[in-house]
């Protein structure tokens, strides 16, 4: 699929809050039919140059869900950094490689770019340490699986 992607020296730094149209699950190559925020994981760029973001998955329902794999926002003065209007969940588990352009990313509402803030130096903290309990508790669950035998 041809995409129009912008600059790569607009792509957005990690922890920056976008505004995108994620993806549905079913259709990862594309735009999902609304636009919500998403938090920015990690940037990269392809063979091309063409850049590239990990975004996570946020929503304004069921913000205060628990679980590792959930991390919100909901400090008043961190929403006003991130650009957030509202307490906002992201999901660490729900996490797409989208291209950097167009059909993914929107101006954000009031803001004439799809980046509507970044994380506080706490916020990225508390990411950062949130993330790392995520991953050893994935590592954890798969060194549990049982192993297939060669047996027939």
């Amino acid at each position: 699929m041809a995409w129009t992607f912008f600059p790569l020296s607009t792509a957005p730094a990690p922890c920056s809050i976008v505004w995108c149209r994620f993806p549905y699950v079913e259709e990862q190559d594309k735009p999902g039919p609304k636009s919500r925020p998403g938090i920015v994981k990690r940037v990269s760029g392809d063979q091309d140059g063409n850049p590239w973001v990990h975004v996570a998955y946020g929503t304004t329902k069921s913000v205060f869900r628990h679980g590792l794999e959930n991390f919100t926002i909901s400090n008043v003065s961190e929403m006003d950094i991130c650009g957030l209007w509202c307490a906002t969940r992201f999901r660490l588990d729900r996490v797409a490689l989208l291209p950097w352009c167009s059909e993914f990313f929107k101006d954000a509402p009031g803001r004439q770019s799809p980046v509507m803030g970044r994380l506080s130096e706490h916020g990225v903290s508390l990411l950062r340490y949130q993330g790392a309990r995520l991953a050893k508790q994935e590592s954890e669950q798969q060194a549990q699986l049982p192993l297939d035998s060669d047996e027939d």
